[in-house]
């Protein structure tokens, strides 16, 4: 009987011990659980469409689980690597080797801007915040809506790109639905070095059938136009009455003068 009595416990010494080393039991792994900087929250800025990951770090995670919710409608979106939401964009898991969760959006939108809250199981009072930023790309022609240039002048049209953290894969030139005409030597197009996208479309000595729509169209960004106006270049006189006149309503009048002067001499 002893013999009996001294297995059974040594099969339950051992059970539970198995037990208290995962940390199913004990009261020490729940409390050793924490978030690294709980205290405060992370500011996460991404681009529009650009997948983004928030991060929470756990120390000595144990055998609790994590749970993702977004505080702008209080709907959780996962528990664990399980996703509570039909929306397919949003992804847990964990690194155990970084003791991080991840919370993965794919394509976010600005709408999906805001706070976002990591929570331990089931000690909910233990958690850590996420500020997202979701922005969206700006394009700009400095020139816009419109500018006006004399015929035979240059022209430089600038394009902006801003918001986003990295400068635009591409940025095409358009005028009306076809892309401009880079063989012509009179048209340039320079791409600035600079964190934010700019393109610089020059045309040299502009004729009238330069006139009409110029679009800049980055690949991160909705596309921006400005309309270019080519007018007749006037040549200004100043009479000697202190008055201006243009030079072609001169001409005319010397023209007048000249017939005058011939018929006087008859």
């Amino acid at each position: 009987m002893n013999q009996q009595c001294c297995v059974a416990l040594i099969s339950v010494y051992i059970i539970w011990g198995s037990f208290h080393s995962a940390g199913v039991v004990g009261q020490n792994n729940s409390s050793d659980s924490e978030f690294v900087n709980s205290s405060e929250y992370t500011i996460v800025n991404v681009t529009k469409g650009r997948a983004v990951n928030l991060t929470c770090s756990v120390q000595k995670l144990s055998y609790k689980s994590l749970q993702w919710i977004r505080m702008s409608d209080n709907h959780t979106l996962t528990i664990g690597d399980f996703r509570y939401i039909t929306d397919p964009r949003f992804k847990s898991s964990y690194n155990r080797d970084e003791e991080k969760w991840y919370l993965l959006i794919r394509q976010p939108k600005v709408t999906d801007s805001g706070l976002y809250m990591c929570q331990l199981q089931p000690d909910l009072s233990n958690s850590q915040y996420v500020l997202l930023n979701v922005i969206e790309p700006r394009t700009s022609v400095v020139e816009a809506p419109v500018i006006s240039v004399p015929v035979g002048s240059p022209v430089n049209l600038t394009c902006l790109v801003v918001g986003d953290s990295r400068p635009p894969g591409h940025l095409d030139w358009f005028k009306g639905t076809k892309a401009v005409d880079y063989d012509d030597p009179r048209i340039r197009s320079h791409v600035a070095d600079t964190c934010d996208g700019e393109s610089q479309l020059s045309i040299a000595e502009v004729r009238f059938e330069d006139a009409g729509i110029y679009t800049c169209a980055p690949s991160n960004s909705a596309a921006a136009s400005v309309l270019v106006v080519v007018k007749q270049q006037e040549v200004w006189l100043y009479s000697s009455s202190g008055g201006r006149q243009s030079g072609y309503v001169v001409g005319v009048l010397v023209t007048v003068v000249v017939v005058c002067l011939c018929c006087s001499e008859k």
